[in-house]
């Protein structure tokens, strides 16, 4: 074979890696995730407040330890 021949293909390689690599590297700096910063989720879940229905909820999921705590142990708290 002779290097012309084989010199344009691996130039061609070279150039399209070298282009992907730029495109990937664009895009991943382009595209952004909105309210997935550190924190968000905690600050979130902290300022939450909360409402009858999750006041009512929280009494039935303590109702339901105290049950679940009696049929295991046999007697109250």
């Amino acid at each position: 074979m002779n290097w012309k021949q084989i010199l344009g293909p691996i130039i061609l390689g070279i150039l399209a890696f070298i282009g992907l690599k730029v495109f990937l590297a664009w895009r991943s700096s382009v595209v952004e995730a909105f309210g997935f910063s550190d924190g968000t989720l905690i600050q979130l879940s902290t300022s939450h407040v909360p409402t009858m229905e999750d006041v009512e909820q929280l009494r039935q999921q303590k109702r339901q330890i105290d049950s679940d705590l009696i049929d295991m142990t046999g007697s109250p708290a």
